[in-house]
């Protein structure tokens, strides 16, 4: 069941040249989360606060089941939209207990109800022994517990989460990143979230929706967008990837580093982008029709090795782009070394060189 529609949202600002958010439309299921990515500027805060009702669309609607939260007759005001937020900075009171805080949004509630349910509320979170102590008193990941606690304790039908991890330590972020969506999925809150750590998103997000320039990209789960990406841009801003100029040939393609062998399907010489990830190769032992190239540079990053590959008879990078594959950290591949290699099968994404 649909829970939130984005129908059409733009949105200006005042002496601006371009839009901040172009005609974006997108639904948010009951229990989704759905995780807002793209670069700086890309315009997923706008649209958050939109939703949230700190910033009115230029055009366009929100509505929330059946009922319009804002178009171009009507606006309901934050406080009236049952969201709950949770912010980057936690935005606690430093003078209030946990208790306290948690209890600060469940002013319509009898005295005794309100502690109640902010007692529950924070044994949902796991900090039912710390409702006496002060945000100062707390780790960051506890503090940010609290800040869950104090959204959820309303009982929102849409939680709207603003980089909710990046104050975190990595030691402690997973950790605490699990934990907050352990409870809110045994909730079935829905959650819209605006995310820059891809880790995170891809985690905890069961839709992703990439923003640029304000406008759409592409939308779905993350494997749809890490694996079947609409063009380059989101190919790379998904993850490394080894974009190469491909001309067709017989069976496939001709690029700098040799042959790619693919059912393209086109005819005659045409000129296409060809994305194949790192992790995406296979190494062939030699090979007339393969990809080929001599080893510049290998690095351990830990789960593998990370091995450039320049075309033979380059000298240097010399500004040509390297091959990047990953593979296995036990690898014993040196620089010099000459490598034959083909994508895996199902692995390449060809795009048109103006996509």
């Amino acid at each position: 069941m649909t829970l939130l529609s984005i129908e059409q949202c733009s949105k200006r600002y005042p002496q601006a040249g371009t839009l901040a958010v172009n005609r974006v439309s997108f639904r948010v299921k009951q229990g989704e989360s759905a995780v807002l990515v793209g670069e700086s500027g890309s315009g997923k805060t706008t649209l958050l606060r939109m939703i949230a009702g700190f910033e009115v669309p230029t055009e366009g609607s929100i509505q929330m089941r059946e009922r319009i939260l804002v178009n171009d007759q009507t606006f309901v005001t934050p406080e009236k939209r049952n969201m709950g937020m949770l912010f980057q900075d936690y935005a606690l009171f430093p003078h209030l207990s946990v208790l306290d805080n948690v209890m600060f949004g469940l002013h319509a509630l009898p005295a005794k109800e309100r502690v109640e349910v902010a007692t529950a509320t924070l044994e949902q979170v796991q900090l039912a022994d710390y409702s006496d102590r002060h945000p100062h008193q707390l780790s960051g990941g506890q503090q940010q517990r609290v800040a869950l606690a104090r959204a959820l304790a309303p009982q929102p039908d849409l939680l709207l989460l603003d980089e909710p991890f990046s104050n975190l330590d990595n030691l402690v972020k997973a950790e605490v990143r699990d934990a907050i969506f352990d409870v809110i999925r045994e909730m079935g809150i829905s959650t819209v979230s605006v995310m820059h750590d891809m880790d995170d998103a891809m985690l905890v997000g069961d839709r992703l929706l990439l923003l640029q320039e304000g406008r759409l990209l592409q939308a779905g789960t993350p494997r749809d967008l890490y694996e079947l990406p609409t063009n380059p841009y989101v190919a790379r801003f998904m993850g490394a990837t080894n974009l190469l100029e491909g001309r067709t040939v017989e069976g496939g393609f001709d690029t700098p580093f040799g042959f790619i062998r693919h059912l393209h399907g086109s005819r005659g010489e045409e000129e296409f982008v060809l994305s194949v990830r790192p992790e995406h190769w296979e190494l062939l032992s030699e090979g007339k029709k393969a990809v080929s190239g001599v080893v510049h540079h290998v690095g351990f990053v830990g789960r593998y090795c990370e091995v450039s590959l320049l075309p033979e008879g380059t000298k240097g990078a010399n500004g040509m782009e390297p091959l990047r594959l990953a593979l296995e950290a036990e690898s014993e591949i040196k620089p010099g070394d000459r490598l034959f290699l083909r994508p895996k099968a199902g692995c390449i994404r060809v795009f048109d060189t103006d996509a």
